[in-house]
């Protein structure tokens, strides 16, 4: 695994992984144990595939807690504009957010840090998403944040055209009473 770029938020990275082509087709390593230094030895728990039809569509902005998780995440079709929100509070990058273009044509994983956000928005219809999670899914412990609070100031590229219910419905950060995880 290469990597290329750090993110402004502290353990947030974008790795190029290896990609192998021959004449038969290709292989690509979308994970490694060489991984291990980035995510303190916790092992991958649940692995999730996402498909979202519609182009446009935001997914997000999710967090788990207590059961805070690492994040390894492959854009295997399609291209989103991937976002990661920082909510550790002794962080000092804070509230504040990084993004990402995730295109299946190019050779790019994002691996997120734990007790950061995570939501996206697909730039072509059919994007399909592979997770790799350290924690394993406990919906009592989901949370998110409104994918559009003014606190966050996130400029996704398009018009929403298709937001769930559930993320909808979650409130903006009270600044005063939020004091991060």
């Amino acid at each position: 695994m290469k990597l290329i770029k750090h993110s402004i938020i502290s353990g947030c990275y974008l790795f190029e992984h290896p990609f192998f082509e021959d004449d038969r087709g290709s292989l690509i390593k979308i994970f490694s144990s060489k991984f291990k230094k980035f995510h303190k030895n916790n092992q991958i728990k649940q692995i999730n595939y996402s498909i979202t039809k519609k182009k446009y569509s935001i997914r997000g902005m999710h967090y788990q807690y207590p059961h805070s998780e690492y994040k390894i995440v492959k854009c295997i079709d399609g291209k989103v504009f991937d976002v990661i929100v920082d909510l550790r509070k002794n962080s000092k990058t804070f509230l504040k957010h990084d993004k990402f273009i995730l295109d299946s044509n190019l050779s790019h994983i994002l691996f997120i840090p734990k007790n950061c956000a995570h939501g996206y928005q697909t730039l072509e219809k059919n994007s399909k998403i592979l997770y790799f999670h350290t924690s394993d899914y406990f919906p009592r412990y989901s949370r998110g944040l409104l994918y559009n609070d003014p606190n966050l100031n996130i400029k996704w590229p398009f018009k929403a055209s298709n937001i769930s219910k559930k993320d909808k419905e979650f409130s903006c950060i009270d600044k005063n009473k939020f004091k991060g995880l």
